[in-house]
This record gives structure tokens, sequence and C-alpha cells, in this order.
């Protein structure tokens, strides 16, 4: 469909200031500083559609996001065929907004997570992505997290951990000794299966403080940063592969070890005068900035909004979501009176 099978009208002295200016700069005009004067004749008008104007900035803008290759076509020729482009979609836009479709709600949806989004880029991503790292901060940052950088050899493992000190009872100890024996024939009777050593874990562990579930995180030879005992950690490095066992229960000061290796980090050796270390602390600068940039803007913007939650309104709609979830299962109907295909029910100061 042609610009002039629509209703436009086209500005002859206007749409040549704009292609001569346009074409001048190669099919792609530079976007212009915040700040700058606009261009003489840039909001001189080019075309109406449906009542709406569309100005040589219109036009600029839009073929700097679509910018043409040089060696496809003549410089004038791309710029009249972005402006038909141009015209067709302010053509198609004033029939849909005719039409009510920026008034569906998913439509109302898309368009409010396109302006949440936008302002997000404005008042969050772009004063932490643009500004410039300092090179002590930088260095700050390196020392800070000097094991993400340069580290010795590690190993993670999964343990069940009988708790029985040297300087408690001698009788207990044996005793724990013993039953620690026990398990360990239980574990690699199950060492193959899934999840076997895990239910093994929940079922005997009595779990060291700050080892929730077996877990060691990861540690070095001599046990640290976790607290791991030195023979627990030398038992775990001479395991050949993740997923294989200490052949043997493990006796340490605190107690008695079954453990399974989890995983392995090789040793690491990155100076901070790598460029690619420097790029890594420099985006993960930004990104924690931005993180916490978008948590206090956030927090500011809900607590200007006045927001208000209607709990006995949100316990109703959370009522009726589990009694759905439990009819689902038997086969009877999601909501009193509802079927299958009714909409759920509204929440309050949602969609408005």
């Amino acid at each position: 469909m042609g610009a002039h099978g629509m209703g436009v009208k086209m500005r002859g002295p206007a749409a040549g200031a704009a292609l001569a200016l346009v074409c001048s700069l190669g099919g792609a005009a530079p976007a212009p500083a915040a700040d700058a004067p606009a261009p003489p004749g840039q909001g001189r008008a080019l075309a109406d559609v449906a009542g709406r104007t569309i100005s040589v900035a219109d036009l600029e803008g839009y073929v700097r996001m679509r910018p043409q290759k040089r060696d496809v076509e003549p410089g004038e020729e791309a710029v009249r065929r972005r402006l038909e482009e141009l015209v067709q979609t302010e053509a198609l836009y004033a029939e849909a907004l005719r039409r009510g479709i920026d008034r569906e709600p998913d439509v109302r949806q898309t368009i409010r997570q396109v302006v949440v989004q936008r302002l997000l880029e404005r008042e969050v991503d772009r004063p932490a992505f643009e500004r410039k790292i300092a090179e002590d901060e930088l260095k700050r940052y390196y020392d800070e997290h000097l094991t993400d950088f340069v580290r010795t050899e590690r190993a993670r493992a999964s343990d069940i951990f009988f708790a029985a000190p040297e300087s408690g009872d001698p009788a207990v100890r044996a005793e724990k000794r013993k039953k620690a024996e026990a398990v360990l024939a239980e574990a690699l009777a199950l060492q193959d299966t899934r999840f076997g050593f895990g239910e093994l874990v929940l079922k005997h562990s009595d779990e060291p403080a700050g080892r929730p579930k077996g877990d060691t995180g990861f540690f070095d030879r001599e046990g640290k940063p976790g607290g791991i005992p030195r023979q627990l950690a030398e038992a775990l490095f001479a395991v050949e592969r993740p997923g294989a066992m200490t052949g043997s229960v493990v006796a340490a000061p605190d107690g008695f070890y079954i453990a399974m290796l989890t995983g392995r980090q090789s040793a690491v050796s990155r100076p901070f005068e790598d460029e690619g270390v420097r790029r890594e602390i420099d985006d993960r600068i930004r990104t924690a900035e931005r993180r916490r940039r978008q948590d206090e803007f956030v927090a500011a913007i809900r607590s200007a909004a006045g927001v208000k939650v209607d709990e006995a309104a949100l316990g109703e709609l959370l009522a009726a979501l589990r009694a759905e979830g439990a009819a689902s299962q038997i086969g009877l109907p999601v909501l009193p009176g509802a079927s299958s295909q009714q909409a759920p029910p509204s929440v309050p100061g949602i969609g408005r």
C-alpha cells in the first residue's frame, strides 16, 4: 500500500530538506547530544497521516533505528523507503487506536512493561553502567574477592557426621564409630543410586554447625575456609572423581565422617593486571550497583505511592487458588459456581 493511498500528504520542500540532510550522513544520522539545539528544519513536517504529522526529526530517528547499508542502495532511495515504512506504520497505528486495540488488557500490560523498563533504564541502568570505574575501586574489589581470582585446588563434598569428640566418653566414641561403619556399608551399597547418599545424610547425620544437609562448600587441602577437619580434607582430596566416596570412615577430633566428593575446582591464578580480570571486575561492580540502585529506587517509589494491600481480599484469593488446586486433583469444579474457563477473581488495585 503506497503512502498516497492512506490519506498521506507529502510536504515537498521539507521532504527535500530532510532527504538532503539524512543522505548527507550516509543514510544513518548520528544521535544528537541531549542538550544540543535541533538542526534547522528538523521540526518541519514531512507528511500528514490520519491527522498526525511526521517531522524531519521523526524520520531521522527512525533511520537511526534502522540504518541502511551503504552498498545496498543509493542513500536517497533508502531514505524514501524508510519514510514509506514510517508512514505505513503510523497509518496502521492510527487504525489500531481507532479500533481500541490499545485498551485491550494484554496490550495495556505490554505497554506498562515497556514504560516501566524505560523508567528503570533511565533511573537505574544508565547511572550504573555509564559511570567510569576508578582504578583504585577495581583494585579494592580484587583484593576483597581475592579467592575468586587466586586460589589453590578446591574440593566440595557431602558428608554424614557422627558427633563424638575425642574429649568425651571413650565408650560413646567407640559406639559412634561402630554406627558409622554400619552406615558406610549401607552408603557403599547405594553409591550408584541417584538420591541414596542424600537420604542417608538426612537420616543419620548429626549435621555440624553451619553445614546444612551435609554440604561442606568448597575447601582447600587444609579444610579452609569452611572449617573442615584436616583429616576429612585429606581423605576427600584422595578421592578420584566427584560422585565417589571415601573408602572408609574418617576419624576426626570432633567425631566420624562418611563423605562423598561432589565437586572439584582446579587451581586459579589470575593477576589483577590481566585485562580480562579487570573487565570482569568492572562488570561485577556495575551489576551490583545496578541491583542496589534498583532496590533503593523501587523502595522510594513504593513509599511515595502509598501502597496498600487488602490482606482480606488477598486471603480470599489465595484460599480460592488452594481450593482450585485441591479440586483439580479430584476432578471437581475449580471454584463454586464457576467453570474452569472463567477468569480468576480480580485483585484490588491491579489492572485499573
